[in-house]
């Protein structure tokens, strides 16, 4: 970014020389006055226009993609002006002008013709060209972000020396800055003292949060108490696992997306599950819907967001353990070598068989697999589990060893989402007998979700009400649910889908006959129910067209192996489809007749289908779409229009899945195929239940913290007791060190010793486990995953050089045009004024609001210059800018 920034500066900002010199020669070249012994000038009008072309270019990339003047000066000053005026203004450098020659720089011309005056005078016409940006000018990301919401320049200036220090946390270090603590003791008074206002109110807000019964305390009770999946579904089988999963998330999603967004509840019974997850997909479409958003009364005395966010994250952090739970049941696999998409976990037992046996539909001895027997196996004790060193190893395992000649074909990826997305079921193959247990859990919930917003969707149509449109989009759920479910389990297989597609077409087909008497007979509906009538009289013909004509030509549902093809090959190629249009519309008026406007709906349906296959190309515009290559593109480069880097997070746009995934595990040295109880996961096991004690300690703060070997009691007046901790250290500001737990004994290695029941004696201990040795040190884990990801945020290192000399480069961004030429009435040869006018095209610029097919906007930038006499430079009067219109 720096580079880029240097190339703004460089052009006028540099101090200029003025030259001395006298008016000769005509004004497209430079030649010495006759007459007299005088010096060669800076009267060229073609070196003229390559100065101020130079400074053009300059001043509107840096207005235009706001980045920092003095850092774009430097950049492309250093181009010869030989080489960089005929590609600017078409005209050639003219060496016989003062002090310049064939090696001149492009900033020493615009330097010696102009002055940098107009910067130092802002002189733009109507205020809107910014040379202000600070693209280019930090390396400290959050701080200008957190800089912007109002926080203070001495917090965000030591962002990086925060962040830099988190990284190198570990047990010891914390032990390090508990033993500081007493310098809270003498920093807090003063904080409170100058904020007393603020505390006063913090404080009457804390008391009635706290009371005894508030609704607060009870609602952050059930929120904890629920935390650990555990405490709840302590008896839930391993069948559950993943549509508990699917359940919670969607919650979580759904409650940050959609402030009235209602939740679904697992059930008790969780042979009832299919059907929650099925209102869990039908609850999900809500977030696709407009809301009037969250209304808050003055009883939320912490707001609705809270509560809305709280119970977001209560629902995501459930969701990542049921999940966890489950992947820990294939550990036995992850180590294993798979050779064909239908053995991905062992040599001689088919995915589905596995599977079933692994989550104990088929095991022998009938002892049910439930939250509470893995959780024993994992940790004893524990109410629940999230262990990140244990996830990250299993993304290692799965695309840990991706490259261009990956010998694997994506089959450790393909394991690790037939984990995820399949299910023990779906071994079904007639449609009528399906049930929502034969079905996936993430097929069932997608189907509920369709089936809501194709009712919807039938609710717009005249003559169609919400009655007949819940009946038709419910006769479709079967037929839908099967083809999600076994297309699904095809591509995660290694099979062809097409036979599952035309199973399902003949469904489809039943379905119409028997919900066509819900349409209604009257002049809205007529032709529809007329085209519909004749799909099912000539089934066979259409699915004949619909087929050989169209799906069968898409090489995902037609290739043998499915997987093979979505992961390296082109799966969703559409282009040969598309090519059928004609022959399609043809046969099916032959079907229904010329009359019957079919022609017409065929063209709408193939101009759909030719958007979504331009749509699907612009993901990799250069490569096939396959996972391969999605997985193996930087993230920045993937759907992505030409734009300049992002200042934030640019270090992970550069890279790719793969490449992030090895960046993180490799710096905390995991390796892939680990299991959850292997020695190496000892100490990293989180068990979310031991924040619901952390908050119990908060809320009823019972150490007795003030007790000496006279005195049984705390010595406080009324005025300074409290059963909160946070109201206790805000009236004891002076003794906070002491109330946090810091005793004035010491151990015999001179350190302060931790009182028994104290907060810092929970945090310590329980939560952070810094005296077991025997453990990993999981501060230290979580501070360098979190200290590695917040650097790499933080300085994402953008110089912007190679974006902004191909934008200073590009001659269709750029059109000169000069006019108002102004010569010395005394000796008709002095230049003295000019006018430029360049139209900018900015094909960089990311604008939401362009229309699909519009090209990028075009800007207009006037520059007026003059000078009183040819002995001086020009002096840029007025810079204009406008968006150019149709």
């Amino acid at each position: 970014m720096r580079k880029i920034l240097s190339l703004l500066g460089a052009i006028s900002l540099a101090s200029s020389s003025t030259a001395l010199v006298v008016a000769c020669g005509k004004p497209k070249e430079t030649t010495p006055m006759p007459s007299k012994d005088w010096a060669l000038i800076n009267n060229s009008q073609a070196n003229m226009h390559g100065g101020i072309s130079h400074i053009a270019k300059q001043i509107i990339l840096a207005d235009q993609y706001q980045l920092d003047w003095n850092l774009v000066k430097k950049h492309n000053d250093t181009l010869t002006a030989k080489e960089t005026m005929p590609k600017n203004v078409n005209e050639e450098l003219e060496t016989k002008d003062f002090n310049l020659s064939e090696e001149s720089s492009i900033g020493d011309l615009s330097n010696q013709y102009f002055s940098n005056s107009w910067l130092a005078k802002t002189n733009n016409k109507d205020g809107d060209i910014k040379l202000d940006g600070k693209r280019g000018t930090s390396e400290n990301q959050f701080g200008d972000l957190l800089a912007k919401l109002g926080l203070g320049s001495e917090i965000t200036d030591l962002l990086p020396l925060i962040i830099q220090m988190i990284g190198q946390l570990d047990r010891t270090s914390i032990g390090d800055i508990v033993s500081r603590l007493p310098m809270l003791d003498g920093l807090l008074p003063d904080l409170i003292k100058d904020n007393q206002e603020t505390i006063d109110n913090l404080l009457a807000k804390l008391d009635v949060l706290f009371k005894g019964g508030s609704d607060f305390i009870n609602k952050m009770d059930n929120k904890l108490d629920r935390l650990a999946i555990g405490n709840q579904y302590a008896k839930m089988e391993a069948t559950s696992f993943m549509p508990a999963m699917w359940i919670t998330l969607s919650n979580g999603i759904g409650l940050i997306l959609n402030p009235d967004y209602k939740q679904t509840t697992i059930p008790t019974n969780t042979s009832r599950i299919n059907s929650s997850v099925k209102t869990a997909g039908k609850n999900f479409a809500s977030v696709f819907k407009t809301n009037s958003g969250a209304t808050q009364t003055e009883d939320d005395i912490l707001g609705a967001d809270f509560e809305r966010y709280s119970e977001a994250v209560v629902n995501i952090v459930q969701a990542l353990q049921f999940l966890q739970l489950h992947l820990s049941l294939f550990d036995n696999s992850w180590s294993f070598q798979p050779t064909d998409s239908n053995h991905l976990f062992s040599e001689g037992i088919d995915n589905k068989t596995y599977m079933r046996q692994v989550l104990g539909v088929e095991s022998g001895d009938g002892a049910p697999i439930t939250v509470e027997s893995v959780l024993k196996k994992i940790d004893e004790g524990a109410k629940g589990v999230i262990n990140l060193r244990y996830l990250i190893s299993v993304l290692k395992t799965a695309v840990g060893d991706i490259n261009m000649e990956d010998s694997y074909k994506g089959l450790p990826l393909q394991r690790l989402l037939f984990v995820i997305f399949s299910g023990p079921e779906g071994q079904k193959e007639i449609i009528d007998r399906w049930v929502d247990k034969d079905n996936n859990p993430i097929s069932l919930f997608i189907t509920a979700l369709l089936v809501e917003v194709i009712t919807d969707q039938l609710t717009k149509l005249d003559g169609i009400g919400k009655f007949e449109a819940m009946i038709i989009a419910g006769q479709l759920e079967q037929p839908i649910s099967f083809a999600l479910t076994k297309s699904l389990d095809a591509i995660l297989s290694g099979q062809r889908i097409a036979p599952y597609l035309e199973k399902t077409f003949d469904a489809l087909i039943d379905k119409i006959e028997k919900f066509l008497v819900w349409i209604p007979d009257d002049d809205k509906t007529e032709a529809v129910k007329k085209i519909l009538k004749k799909v099912v009289e000539k089934r066979v013909e259409v699915k004949e067209i619909l087929f050989n004509l169209v799906l069968n030509k898409i090489p995902l549902i037609n290739a043998e192996n499915s997987w093979d093809v979505l992961w390296s090959g082109n799966p969703l190629d559409l282009s040969n489809a598309i090519q059928s249009k004609d022959e399609v519309a043809n046969k099916l008026e032959e079907i229904f007749g010329n009359e019957s406007g079919i022609k017409t709906l065929v063209d709408n349906i193939f101009d759909s289908i030719d958007k979504v296959d331009k749509s699907i190309k612009n993901v990799l515009p250069n490569s096939a779409m396959n996972l391969r290559n999605i997985l193996l593109t930087p993230i920045g480069k993937i759907a992505k229009s030409p734009s300049l880097p992002s200042d934030f997070g640019d270090h992970y746009l550069k890279l790719n899945v793969v490449e992030i995934v090895n960046e993180i595990a490799d710096g905390l040295e995991i390796k892939g195929g680990e299991k959850i109880n292997d020695d190496s996961m000892n100490g990293f096991n989180f068990d979310p239940g031991e924040l619901k004690g952390l908050w119990d300690l908060i809320k009823n703060y019972t150490y007795q913290w003030d007790v000496t070997e006279s005195n049984a009691q705390n010595t406080l007046d009324d005025s300074q007791q409290s059963s909160n901790l946070i109201t206790l250290i805000l009236k004891n500001p002076d003794k906070a060190s002491k109330i946090l737990g810091l005793t004035e004994k010491e151990n015999e290695n001179h350190e302060p010793i931790i009182g028994s029941g104290s907060f810092l004696d929970f945090v310590l201990n329980k939560l952070l486990r810094i005296n077991n040795e025997n453990e990993g040190d999981r501060v230290a884990f979580i501070c360098k995953l979190l200290g590695q990801i917040l650097d790499n945020l933080n300085n994402p290192k953008v110089d912007y050089q190679a974006e902004f000399q191909e934008a200073y480069g590009q001659k269709d961004a750029f059109k000169f045009e000069f006019s108002d030429l102004i010569i010395d009435e005394e000796d008709e040869i002095g230049i003295l004024g000019e006018t430029l006018k360049v139209t900018f095209r900015n094909s960089l610029e990311n604008d939401p609001t362009r229309h699909e097919g519009e090209g990028p906007k075009e800007y207009v930038y006037i520059f007026r210059y003059s000078r009183d006499k040819v002995e001086n430079n020009f002096e840029i009067t007025e810079i204009s800018k406008q968006l150019k219109t149709s």
